[in-house]
């Protein structure tokens, strides 16, 4: 959840009763809804005028960006450095078949992290491209 919170302008605002509008680029907004639902959406039942984006804000709140590389269409990514009660962090959103160049562990469903093998590397491959023909937009979220 922090890549997607940390590694992105967006927020999800309420504009009045049960409406809420972005601010910020589209899929950016994507990526805080889909925060906020993996959080169990309790921003939408603490909703204020001011924030229904009570996860991101947290986790934005809990970090200090040092730096930012915005989104390029060479690197296909967008790359952000943050200090946390846990050190420094690299966060990075792009493109899968990108970043997947450049990883050496994979996040499995359950949480747990493990080496990212020939085997593992080649099924991610494969949803991939599978994703990729279908008319959905796909970004891999990485982080060290």
């Amino acid at each position: 959840m922090a890549v997607s919170a940390l590694c992105n302008d967006a927020k999800i605002v309420q504009k009045e009763q049960g409406l809420f509008e972005r601010v910020g680029e589209p899929t950016e907004a994507a990526l805080c809804i889909l925060v906020e639902k993996l959080s169990g959406g309790t921003a939408t039942s603490h909703c204020t005028v001011v924030s229904a984006s009570a996860t991101v804000d947290s986790i934005r709140g809990s970090c200090e960006r040092l730096a930012t590389l915005e989104f390029d269409r060479e690197r296909k990514s967008m790359s952000v450095i943050v200090t946390s009660p846990t050190g420094n962090r690299l966060f990075v959103k792009g493109a899968p078949n990108l970043l997947l160049d450049r990883c050496t562990k994979v996040k499995l469903h359950s949480g747990e992290v493990v080496k990212l093998t020939g085997e593992l590397r080649r099924n991610i491959e494969t949803q991939i491209t599978t994703l990729a023909q279908r008319p959905l937009r796909c970004l891999a979220l990485a982080c060290k």
